[in-house]
Formats: structure tokens, sequence, C-alpha cells
């Protein structure tokens, strides 16, 4: 039990948050590596690896069974998810909103890593992290998505074990400007992917197909999604109250 309470306290444990300074800096940074890089290909792992998270942490949550993970080297994904419920009315919304998902959750995770930081815990928005990393291994099924999500569970758990809490609050930043920024990055790659081969395969083909709402706007609204979320990320980096 001392154990449990230490480990605990040590999740817990509270620093101050960014500076004004330091959020303008890395997100500048950030920008500069998501727009004007060529390190976005590898950042680009990430923004993939949760886009796959947030469609299988939506299935789970509306009862689906996460059959598969994969992670390819080109930055695709996959998730395949599975339901006795396919052929009802709440089979068809859950499978919209999986759908739905993938494209708008780093945007979400960004968030959480936001209001964290806003907070002063970004120990526990690391360990949350782990939390979800072990999980999504679990059900990748593929050799480099296995190697990928290894990285990432092997590097969170270094920085929870040696590097101070500041350290920590600077990890934490850099990945929530990634999140924010990156996020709206795929949408537009998609657009223009789309113009040149729309083979019907991506997620705003499929949800055209459900929903038979054209592509085009669901690019929209992810687009107008995501630069809302990275706005209100902002608000809570800067600790400017708005409500």
């Amino acid at each position: 039990m001392e154990i449990l309470k230490n480990i605990w306290e040590f999740i817990l444990t509270q620093t101050y948050p960014p500076d004004f300074l330091k959020v303008i800096i890395m997100f500048v940074f950030v920008f500069s590596i998501v727009w004007y890089s060529k390190f976005w290909k590898l950042t680009r792992n990430i923004i993939t690896l949760i886009h796959e998270a947030g469609h299988a942490f939506v299935a789970l949550f509306t009862g689906r069974r996460i059959d598969a993970i994969r992670l390819r080297a080109d930055t695709s994904g996959v998730m395949e998810s599975s339901s006795s419920t396919g052929g009802t009315i709440f089979g068809y919304v859950a499978g919209i909103f999986v759908t739905f998902a993938g494209y708008i959750s780093a945007s979400i995770l960004g968030i959480l890593g936001a209001l964290m930081l806003n907070m002063g815990h970004p120990t526990l928005f690391l360990a949350i992290m782990l939390l979800c990393l072990i999980l999504v291994l679990l059900k990748t099924r593929n050799l480099y998505g296995l190697f990928i999500v290894f990285v990432m569970i092997v590097l969170t758990t270094l920085i929870l074990m040696f590097v101070p809490i500041f350290g920590q609050m600077i990890v934490v930043l850099f990945l929530t400007s990634l999140c924010l920024i990156g996020g709206m990055k795929p949408i537009i790659e998609l657009y223009k992917s789309r113009k040149i081969n729309n083979d019907g395969t991506d997620d705003v083909s499929r949800l055209a197909q459900k929903t038979l709402i054209p592509g085009i706007i669901w690019i929209g609204i992810y687009l107008i999604l995501s630069i809302g979320l990275a706005l209100f990320g902002l608000t809570l980096l800067f600790n400017i109250v708005i409500f």
C-alpha cells in the first residue's frame, strides 16, 4: 500500500504552468517542424499513432471489439474493429463516431495536455499517456507499429523515471503543441491527396458513404474543429479565463 501511495503522490506532483514566453517559443518551434521541416515525417508517426488510437478508444467506448491496429512506415495507419450490433441503429451511429474520431484525436489530446499543463500536472498527463500506449501495444498487429509504440512507451517511461518535473513540463508542452498544430496538417494533406487520387478508402470517404454528406464538407468540419481546438488550447496554455 505504501508503494501505491508513493506512486500516486508522484503522479500527482504539481508544478507551475509554463509561462507565456515558453509557450510562444515552443509553438514557433513546433510550427516550424510541422510546416517547414523535413522532420515532419518523423513526428507524423506520433500523429498517426494518436489518430489510430482515437479510432480504437471510441470503438472501445461504443462497445466494439478492436481487432487490430497497424502503423505503417509511410506514416499511414489502420484500425480494424467489429461489432455484434452492426445491423442496428446504435451500431450505425457508433460506426460514424468511430470513423470520425481519427482526424480530431490529436487536437483533443492537445486540449487534454493544455489542461494538464494549466493545472500544473505534466506527470499525470505522461502517466495517462503511458497507460494508453500500453493498451494500444496490446492491439498492434504489425512489426513497424509495434516498434513505434514500444519506442514511445520506453521514452515515456524514461521521462517519468529520470526527468525532473520541469523537464516533464517541457516535454508535455512539446507534445501538446505538436497535437494542436500537427493535428491540422493531415487534414490539409488529405484534401490535397483526394484531389489527385480519391480511392474511397480514407475516413472522409467512409463518412460520406455512411452519412451521404459530401467528403469536402467533412474536411471543412475537421478543419474548423482543429483550428478552434488549437485556439482553445492556446487560451488554456496562456491561462486565459474565457468562461
